[in-house]
């Protein structure tokens, strides 16, 4: 760690540097190492949908910053051949790259917080601190790098979350491509640096299944058609997820784990909501408590 800045060594002691403290986590220290997520409506920020902040050790920040987003955008299934695929409506790639980057490569002097807003029309992360003096916006898409906090950048490479070579931002802009999404932007107002991976109508039926017209349209984005999805709540969102997983039977258990929260009564509301519009139901109804009860989205014809 000594070799990476992460400690260093003066005389027979070995002191802390910066990056040991947001490694693990110093807010006395860093009280603006902290990432922001909010769900706006609409395209502006004016109403809350849902918001949190995230503390604590910065790797862990990345990873709670995605699950927010994760937990707050539609998931679908499409099938190809035999199987069924289940996917978001944003890359998970992307997202990640894009918030891991933020964390990485933002100025720790400068005294704002990173912010990971989620709109109607689009991903929005701001972070504080330009692109250094050598580096610009065309050069880092072409995979030129730059490194502000060499030491975090070599602990994020040990810990697999970013890679030395470049080649985040042209994944991210690959990955949107793919997806068949507008490519992202990236703008310098102010001290800050502003990425925004958009977002496009993603419709499914009420088991989750993806509406391929509107999923696989290459130049469809926001702006050429009203963002008609049907999940506009935070709630309604985990509830889509919940039935497009249930297409087949599956254990309270294996719900959880696929949301990843640990909080049985949240979890409960949500089955409990499905299950009272009839979109949800038991495989042993008639044993509710029965440690081999399972749960399986209802099968109605779609008009």
């Amino acid at each position: 760690m000594v070799s990476w800045g992460i400690l260093q060594r003066e005389e027979n002691h070995y002191l802390p540097t910066n990056a040991y403290w947001l490694l693990t986590g110093n807010e006395t220290l860093f009280p603006n190492a902290i990432v922001r997520c909010a769900v706006f409506k609409g395209t502006v920020r004016n109403i809350f949908l849902d918001k949190r902040d995230y503390d604590g050790p910065i790797d862990e920040q990345i990873d709670q910053a995605v699950k927010f987003v994760l937990q707050n955008i539609p998931v679908g299934s499409r099938i190809a051949g035999v199987q069924r695929q289940d996917f978001f409506e944003l890359p998970p790639s992307a997202i990640r790259e894009i918030i891991a980057n933020a964390v990485c490569h933002r100025s720790y002097v400068a005294s704002g917080k990173i912010q990971v807003a989620l709109f109607d029309d689009r991903l929005e992360v701001t972070s504080p601190g330009r692109l250094k003096d050598d580096l610009s916006i065309e050069l880092m898409k072409r995979g030129n790098s730059s490194t502000r906090n060499k030491a975090i950048a070599l602990a994020f490479s040990y810990m697999h979350i970013i890679e030395e070579w470049g080649t985040g931002v042209p994944r991210i802009l690959r990955d949107a491509k793919e997806y068949g999404l507008k490519e992202p932007s990236f703008v310098e107002f102010g001290l800050n640096l502003r990425v925004s991976l958009y977002r496009k109508p993603f419709k499914t039926d009420r088991y989750g299944v993806v509406d391929p017209t509107t999923h696989d349209t290459p130049h469809d984005t926001p702006h050429d058609t009203p963002h008609d999805t049907p999940h506009d709540t935070p709630h309604e969102v985990t509830c889509q997820k919940i039935l497009g997983y249930c297409v087949e039977p599956r254990t309270f258990q294996q719900i959880a784990m696929m949301l990843g929260l640990k909080d049985r009564t949240n979890i409960r509301q949500y089955i409990g909501s499905l299950m009272g519009r009839n979109l949800l139901k038991m495989t042993l109804p008639d044993k509710p408590k029965s440690k081999n009860q399972k749960y399986v989205a209802v099968q109605k014809t779609v008009s």
